[in-house]
């Protein structure tokens, strides 16, 4: 009995092009590959040790190829016809709800615990918000939504005390501008994903975010907040251990108030420098009050430099020193703020490994 169904593309980055090619010999030799690669190399392909070739097999050719002909975001597939039949599936993902009638297959999946969709949008955001009240078992949901409408106005359907209040996880991935009002009630949620939402109301959004009793983990990727600056306010965020910041955009200052996230223990810091031929982004980020955080133990910092040119290019030497000395002089002052916690919280540079 089927309990787990999972294909498709980990998610990277929302700045990768999911264009195909429309070229038809293209897009054949393209499908042909990922057939024979599947059927010959099936552990390549599996997310799980007793998934077989036949399953491998069945996937690529039921799920895999149609999106790729079809043209879909990579990131999710086509759900195989008839999927509300597996009764006993646990686990979904990642499914592209765009097309036919897979949300209504994923509301006759009442055991479904896991789930992982993209394709949501204002067309369809209706039918899925009833699929997603009906899963009373589910634990874990990550929604994602390419382009510029994105998630906004996508989600207000889960009102509660429908909305999927067991969560323990959620993710949240495109153009969101405001917190649904149902996350107020996910009294549960442990681990919580932002990227590309550009909440636009931060002292509201912090509000809810900062009141969420047993959140433990909270990731704040790239473009998750509009503005300038991020304020961890006293008294809030009381269980978070771990704070993941990833690619800060236009924020120019994080600011931990004391008695803000007593309980902290790893913050970890990713930001990518970005220059083109025309020059290289401010990019500067202010930390304050790293001192008040009672329980931090470490901190991962990892700085990456993307050049639109060749480093070694004369013509632009100074936007290559630039830049350097800009995320060199940001790493300093990371260092200079962590050190005047009274903890001695150690530096790790890179990244932890098995991060979910």
């Amino acid at each position: 009995m089927l309990n787990y169904l999972r294909i498709g593309r980990k998610s990277t980055d929302e700045n990768i092009s999911y264009s195909m090619c429309n070229n038809r010999l293209c897009l054949l030799t393209l499908e042909s590959v990922i057939l024979c690669a599947a059927c010959c190399a099936p552990h390549r392909f599996s997310y799980y040790e007793d998934m077989n070739r036949h399953d491998i097999c069945t996937a690529a050719c039921c799920a895999i190829l149609p999106a790729v002909a079809m043209r879909l975001d990579m990131y999710g597939v086509l759900a195989p016809r008839g999927m509300r039949k597996l009764i006993a599936l646990h686990t979904l993902g990642v499914v592209n709800i765009a097309h036919g009638e897979v949300i209504q297959d994923i509301q006759e999946l009442t055991r479904l615990c896991k789930l992982a969709v993209t394709g949501i949008s204002r067309r369809n955001s209706r039918d899925f918000c009833l699929a997603i009240n009906s899963l009373n078992h589910l634990e874990s949901l990550s929604i994602r939504s390419e382009g510029e409408p994105g998630l906004w106005q996508c989600l207000d359907g889960m009102s509660s005390p429908e909305s999927p209040l067991n969560l323990q996880s959620l993710k949240l991935y495109g153009n969101l501008v405001k917190l649904p009002q149902w996350m107020q009630g996910l009294q549960n949620l442990v681990k919580l994903n932002l990227r590309s939402t550009r909440l636009s109301e931060h002292d509201d959004s912090m509000e809810v975010l900062g009141k969420m009793p047993n959140l433990s983990i909270l990731r704040l990727l790239e473009k998750s907040f509009q503005g300038e600056e991020l304020r961890f306010k006293t008294g809030d965020f009381r269980s978070l251990t771990v704070l993941v910041f990833g690619n800060f955009g236009d924020i120019k200052c994080v600011k931990f108030e004391q008695g803000s996230m007593p309980i902290l223990e790893q913050l970890q810091v990713k930001n990518e420098w970005r220059a083109s031929k025309s020059g290289c982004p401010d990019g500067r980020v202010t930390f304050l009050g790293l001192d008040f955080l009672p329980s931090i133990k470490e901190a991962w910092f990892n700085v990456t430099i993307s050049l639109d040119f060749s480093p070694w290019d004369e013509q632009f030497k100074d936007i290559t020193d630039e830049v350097f000395l800009r995320a060199s002089n940001f790493e300093e002052h990371f260092r200079a703020q962590l050190a005047a916690n009274p903890k001695n919280p150690v530096l790790k540079v890179g990244e932890p490994k098995n991060q979910d």
